[in-house]
């Protein structure tokens, strides 16, 4: 796990790079349960586990679709998830290959799929893409975790 000063805080972030295959979201979903349970947080481990396990599904499909690196030591594309604690925020970040953005759809009743960002735009505080560099794109969103109150006083 790397720890990153951020405004004079500590602040916790770990990263796993993931194989492009269909197993991978729920690789990611143990990576999220397994990170909030070491950082005391995980109370918040049900949502951060959907959340990621619906970006990495999406950075999945996006990898997929793009021709692999054929010197590279894997022939399967790769996607990476990091999650960052910063203050009060936990950041969930997935990075593809890919470039094409990601689109919120409103995908039939009857539809399959094509509801992922749909959850993530309801169950997370904020979400967005940005071009990565030297190449693929990275899709977040953001929970807002609070510390917990600290115990009343007690009354004499």
């Amino acid at each position: 796990m790397a720890n990153r000063s951020v405004g004079g805080t500590r602040s916790p972030a770990r990263v796993v790079t993931l194989a492009a295959v269909p197993a991978a979201a729920g690789w990611s979903r143990s990576f999220a349960r397994e990170t909030l349970c070491r950082w005391g947080i995980a109370e918040h481990a049900d949502v951060v586990e959907l959340l990621t396990s619906e970006l990495v599904t999406n950075a999945v499909r996006a990898a997929r679709g793009v021709e692999p690196d054929r010197s590279a030591w894997s022939a399967a594309p790769l996607v990476r998830v990091w999650l960052r604690l910063v203050g009060d925020t936990l950041l969930i970040e997935a990075w593809d290959p890919g470039t094409a953005c990601p689109v919120l759809s409103r995908p039939t009743a009857s539809a399959e799929n094509g509801r992922g960002l749909q959850l993530v735009d309801a169950m997370s505080d904020r979400w967005d893409h940005y071009t990565a560099w030297p190449c693929g794109k990275v899709v977040w969103c953001a929970v807002d975790v609070p510390s917990p109150d600290p115990a009343p006083p007690e009354l004499p």
